[in-house]
This record gives structure tokens, sequence and C-alpha cells, in this order.
């Protein structure tokens, strides 16, 4: 299997992930969660990868699939590598 990609201009080679890693962090401040998705090679030591997003937490949001877009684009992420395919792109359910 070669490369797949994760995201735009961020392409990992299936065999070398050891670990993905999702964390989600809520600042209550500003409103804002912030998610990263880390992917690290077969030793957990070396990042392969890092996807970050921050989406706005406050009711109602600018845009009404905010948080469901941000869950897909590192659900997504996750799913690509599992099944050794290039992650999807986000389509506006509106579109």
């Amino acid at each position: 299997m070669g490369l797949i990609k994760v995201r735009d201009g961020g392409y990992v080679r299936v065999e070398s992930v050891g670990a993905v890693n999702v964390d989600r962090v809520f600042d209550e401040n500003a409103k804002i969660r912030t998610t990263t998705t880390t992917i690290m090679d077969l030793t957990g030591q070396n990042v392969l990868s890092s996807i970050e997003t921050e989406v706005s937490t406050v009711i109602p949001n600018s845009y009404k699939y905010a948080v469901m877009r941000d869950n897909f684009i590192h659900d997504e992420v996750i799913a690509a590598i599992r099944e050794k395919r290039d992650a999807l792109e986000w389509v506006d359910p509106e579109e």
C-alpha cells in the first residue's frame, strides 16, 4: 500500500502509522473547542501528521454545520487510515 491523503497537502504511509490520538480542549472563556488529531509512527515518538481545527461553541453558531464538519474531519482521518484509503472531503449538506 502506498500513501493515503489525510488532509490537503498531507499524506501518510499506512504501514508507518502506529497510533492516532485525538485530543479535544474546550476554552470556556473564548467559547471555542479545539480538536487535534495526531498521527504517530510505529515507535509512537514521531509525528507523521497533525490536523487541528477550531469550532465556536456559541449557540447558535454562525454556520449550523460547524460542529458536524469539525467531527467529520477528524473521524474521517481515522476511518481513512483504518480502511487504507484517502480521506473524504467535507461536503456541505446544503450544496
